[in-house]
């Protein structure tokens, strides 16, 4: 199993992966690290300085394979000290807090009828993420190691990671969609021949990854100021048309 040392990148950073340790301590399973967090994990695992500081943790439950799993972990993060942040005008109650440290929960997209509706142990329910599907499904099991404690954690591939974040760059509502493609770009550094990602890559992922390839040269100001971005993005462009 790979093995990851990751530094303390700021306070409230390290005080959301103590919430993550604390929650794999009592659900090890059926939930995957995505966003931010995702991408600095990466990045030490590759040796690469992470690009966008990021002090939140995200987490995505995949409530098709356990569909209790939104009260479970919601359980589990009150037992530990969390509330939730508040209640949308939907009834989504995705950020929880615990002092500093923050975790957003976040469900598996495409879900439909009762596994949609499925509310946590306060009573809401959560949004889901675009992609999120692909960071499950790719998820894969690394040990990590953090401020003198060690933890097992879920989390995507480095394709899975690439499509994940090429798919919230299409989310309508979201704000920031900037941010993703910024991590996209930083995730495409980390790219080597050896991780053969063009015999992994769906048409699906194709055309999400090539969309945001695309977003990212019509921008013009992301591959800049990104170390390696131009090679990993000429990379990615390269395994696409493979």
């Amino acid at each position: 199993m790979t093995v990851i040392d990751m530094p303390v990148l700021g306070q409230r950073s390290s005080l959301a992966w103590h919430a993550l340790f604390d929650l794999s301590e009592k659900v090890p399973n059926n939930w995957c690290l995505v966003g931010g967090q995702m991408v600095h994990l990466w990045c030490v695992e590759r040796d690469t300085t992470p690009n966008r500081p990021t002090d939140d943790a995200d987490a995505v439950l995949d409530v098709r394979a356990q569909p209790t799993i939104l009260h479970q972990v919601t359980k589990a993060l009150v037992d530990i000290g969390f509330e939730s942040a508040g209640e949308s005008p939907e009834g989504h109650q995705h950020r929880w807090t615990r002092g500093d440290a923050t975790i957003d929960l976040l469900i598996a997209e495409h879900v439909r009828g009762k596994a949609a509706a499925r509310r946590g142990v306060t009573g809401g329910t959560t949004l889901d993420a675009r992609g999120s599907n692909q960071g499950i499904d790719r998820a894969e099991l690394v040990t990590v190691n953090h401020d003198g404690r060690q933890a097992q954690i879920w989390r995507p591939n480095l394709l899975g990671a690439l499509v994940l974040k090429a798919a919230a760059f299409t989310a309508p509502l979201d704000q920031g969609v900037k941010r993703h493609l910024i991590d996209f770009a930083v995730l495409s550094t980390l790219v080597t021949r050896g991780d053969q990602l063009a015999v992994q890559m769906s048409k699906r992922d194709r055309q999400l990854l090539g969309n945001a390839i695309g977003a990212i040269r019509i921008d013009g100001t992301i591959i800049p100021v990104i170390d390696g971005a131009d090679l990993g993005i000429e990379r990615l462009t390269i395994a696409l048309n493979a």
